[in-house]
């Protein structure tokens, strides 16, 4: 998707914020994975993969959040960011962990703001789209809490007290909902 709108724009030069968001997914997406393993001491390498797959899901939303599709992808935004939240339970973090994972992202983004600025046609152009963008990561934020909470909520009545674990049933049920996450995504973006 990124290559079709980087051929329209030679030298990288998107028309809108929400290009210039599609054009650096992918680098979001590493840098974000990077911070987050740099501060894990939870990991085992095998959740790797499945939270690069995450993070990217995440990542790749934010394009389309700037964009004419942003009231349909909010409800899509807030199951991701609830299932991270409750995934961060199962990788055995703090909920003050999954709220500072999410604002590893936000800080990458703003790194990228000041290096690369996005084009705009005036400055309150550009501030009402970082301030729209700001939204869309705190509510991100706010649900990851509210995932992380549900899920102890839920281990501590249901499960007895134990905290979930990734185990192979954790990862398969993860995988399930992440696709059908990405379904959604589909469904909304039409891509």
């Amino acid at each position: 998707m990124s290559s079709s709108i980087a051929s329209r724009y030679p030298g990288d030069q998107p028309q809108d914020f929400s290009e210039w968001l599609l054009l650096r997914v992918d680098r979001l997406a590493t840098g974000w994975l990077s911070a987050v393993l740099d501060r894990d001491h939870h990991a085992a390498p095998e959740q790797t993969p499945l939270l690069d797959d995450f993070l990217r899901l995440l990542v790749s939303m934010l394009p389309a959040a700037m964009g004419p599709h942003r009231r349909q992808l909010d409800p899509v935004w807030q199951r991701a960011a609830e299932l991270y939240g409750s995934f961060g339970v199962a990788r055995g973090l703090a909920s003050g962990e999954v709220v500072e994972e999410f604002q590893l992202l936000r800080e990458g983004l703003i790194r990228m703001l000041f290096k690369e600025p996005p084009p705009s046609s005036g400055t309150s152009l550009f501030g009402s789209d970082v301030l729209r963008l700001n939204r869309f990561l705190d509510t991100g934020v706010m649900q990851a809490s509210v995932g992380h909470m549900d899920r102890l909520f839920f281990d501590l009545f249901q499960e007895g007290g134990r905290a979930s674990q990734i185990t192979p049933e954790v990862v398969t049920e993860i995988r399930h909902q992440l696709a059908g996450i990405e379904e959604e995504l589909r469904g909304v973006v039409g891509a």
